[in-house]
């Protein structure tokens, strides 16, 4: 069995099909970040910026809490950097596209108390600005709306920093993240993100499964790096919240799909991520389809 967590989504409706990537935030080690300091500034595209919280396995009373306490954060952001609540402004100087790969771990208690974490790591100008609202929210004390069905007093989700972007060919590249709110905007180089090759095979239908009509959907989230592999250990499931995890029978079909889908992923190769004519590492999403008589 794979070592990562397994929740997979389960449909009972399976040949394996593989779904095209969605893209998220691409990366560069330090050989990649010296080519990223010399791009042309005809390379730079002004492209919007949005905060997204990353709620995770959480329940959906706390995926909309998350969103409305994003929301809030997003407008007095807006604010901070110098125009109404409902425009969007440009970034503030201090603030360099290279540094929005990072995520703030908010924290919102029942008692309207809401904090941010401390990551002595993160420098970046945005994430300063995040925790500074953050702080001031707590300090304000709003009433938070606490789902009623809720027993727990906290909850925590990641907030990113998520810019929009663009092709060399100025084609937007889709944003897979929900729900998005509009931050600000600045110039950053072009995208063109991973793509797949024909060569990739899908996965092995389980036996078993097939024996018994069982089809799923398995959709797991990775890092493309530099050479078009994928880094195994950057491994991530996609689980949709409102939806109930499978138990019984029904998990150890799902643990056999998402080991397949992992073992395929493993041989597959990729045409790697480019930011401005920099070749760079890309987490993506890709789905894979088990249906039967195809």
């Amino acid at each position: 069995m794979s070592n990562i967590r397994r929740t997979l989504a389960l449909s009972i409706l399976a040949t394996a099909l593989t779904a095209p990537l969605l893209h998220a935030q691409a990366t560069a080690d330090a050989k990649g970040a010296s080519c990223l300091a010399a791009i042309p500034q005809t390379a730079y595209k002004r492209v919007l910026v949005y905060l997204w919280p990353s709620t995770g396995a959480q329940r959906a009373g706390f995926a909309e809490l998350s969103g409305m306490v994003t929301e809030d954060i997003g407008r007095q952001l807006r604010v901070l950097l110098g125009s109404a609540a409902d425009r969007v402004p440009a970034a503030d100087a201090r603030i360099d596209w290279r540094d929005l790969d990072h995520a703030i771990l908010v924290t919102a208690r029942r008692d309207g108390h809401i904090v941010a974490d401390a990551d002595s790591s993160d420098h970046s100008a945005a994430s300063a600005l995040l925790r500074a609202i953050v702080d001031s929210m707590d300090k304000r004390h709003d009433f938070l709306p606490w789902p009623p069905t809720e027993t727990v007093d906290e909850f925590s989700f990641k907030l990113h920093v998520v810019p929009a972007q663009v092709t060399r060919g100025g084609e937007a590249v889709p944003i897979s993240e929900r729900p998005l709110i509009p931050a600000f905007s600045l110039s950053r180089p072009w995208l063109d993100p991973v793509q797949g090759i024909a060569e990739n095979r899908g996965p092995t239908y389980p036996p078993e499964a097939r024996l018994k009509g069982i089809e799923a959907q398995v959709r797991l989230s990775f890092v493309v790096d530099a050479a078009g592999a994928v880094d195994m250990t950057t491994l991530e499931d996609s689980w949709n919240p409102e939806e109930p995890r499978p138990t019984g029978m029904l998990a150890d079909y799902y643990g056999a799909f998402l080991d397949a889908a992992v073992s395929a992923l493993a041989t597959h190769r990729f045409v790697p991520a480019q930011i401005g004519g920099c070749t760079v590492r890309q987490r993506v999403q890709q789905t894979f389809t088990f249906e039967l008589g195809k």
